[in-house]
C-alpha cells in the first residue's frame, strides 16, 4: 500500500477504478479509443493508490491497455503493457492460470500482426496448453487457441502443420456452439481456404456445401 494514503479510502478509490476501467472498455468496444485511453488512465492512477503493486486488477487493465494501443497503431506501447500483464499475472496468479494464457494469446497476436511470427509461435502454443489442461480439451477457448496456432502456421510458410489445428478447431466450435454460430462459420471459411490452399479441393467441396447450407439457414 502507498504510504501516507488512507487506507481506510482503499475500497472506495478501488471501485472508483472498476467504474472507470469499465468506462474505458465500453469507450473502447465502440470505437472511442482516445477516450478508452484516457478513463484507463485516470483507472490506472486509482488503482495504484488503493492497491498493491502486482495486484490482478492492475494486470487485467494493463492487458485491456495493451490490446486498446494495439488497435490505435501504438505498438511498442501494447508491447509493453501486454509484457507487464503476462509478467505480474505468472508471478501472482500462477504458470498455468487462464489468465496467464489470455495475456499469452494477446501477445502472440500482436506479434503476429507485426510480422514476428517465429516470436508468436511458442506463444500460442503455451497459450494452448495452459487452455487445454487448466478447460478441457473441448473449451471454446481452446479451439480459439488452435485456430490462431494455425493461422500463424499458415503465415509462417507451414500449411501442412496448419490442416489439423483448424480441423480440430471447427470441431470444438461446432459440438460446443451448434452449427450454425459465427464462429463455426469462420472456422470453416478459414479450413476451405487451407484447403485450396493445398490444393485438396475434393476435400473443400463439402465444406462450401455445408458453409452454403449455414447461409441459406
Amino acid at each position: 500500500m502507498t504510504a501516507g494514503r488512507n487506507d481506510s479510502q482503499a475500497p472506495a478509490d478501488a471501485e472508483l477504478a472498476r467504474y472507470l476501467a469499465a468506462a474505458g472498455s465500453a469507450h473502447s468496444k465502440v470505437g472511442n479509443l482516445e477516450q478508452a485511453a484516457n478513463f484507463y488512465e485516470e483507472a490506472l492512477e486509482v488503482y495504484h493508490r488503493s492497491l498493491v503493486p502486482n495486484h490482478p486488477s492492475i494486470a487485467a487493465l494493463l492487458n485491456n491497455f495493451g490490446v486498446l494501443y494495439e488497435h490505435m497503431g501504438e505498438y511498442d506501447r501494447a508491447m509493453e503493457m501486454h509484457e507487464k500483464a503476462l509478467g505480474m499475472r505468472q508471478e501472482v496468479l500462477g504458470e498455468w492460470n487462464t489468465d496467464v494464457s489470455v495475456s499469452l494469446n494477446n501477445l502472440a497476436i500482436l506479434h503476429r500482426r507485426l510480422g514476428n511470427y517465429k516470436q508468436a509461435l511458442p506463444l500460442y502454443e503455451r497459450s494452448l496448453a495452459i487452455r487445454q489442461r487448466s478447460l478441457g480439451e473441448t473449451h471454446v477457448a481452446v479451439a480459439v487457441s488452435l485456430n490462431n496456432l494455425g493461422q500463424c502456421y499458415r503465415h509462417m510458410g507451414e500449411p501442412l502443420k496448419a490442416l489439423p489445428m483448424h480441423e480440430q478447431a471447427l470441431k470444438i466450435f461446432e459440438q460446443a456452439l451448434g452449427a450454425n454460430h459465427p464462429n463455426v462459420t469462420a472456422a470453416l471459411n478459414n479450413l476451405v481456404s487451407l484447403l485450396e490452399q493445398l490444393g485438396r479441393y475434393d476435400e473443400a467441396l463439402p465444406l462450401y456445401e455445408r458453409r452454403l447450407a449455414v447461409d441459406t439457414d
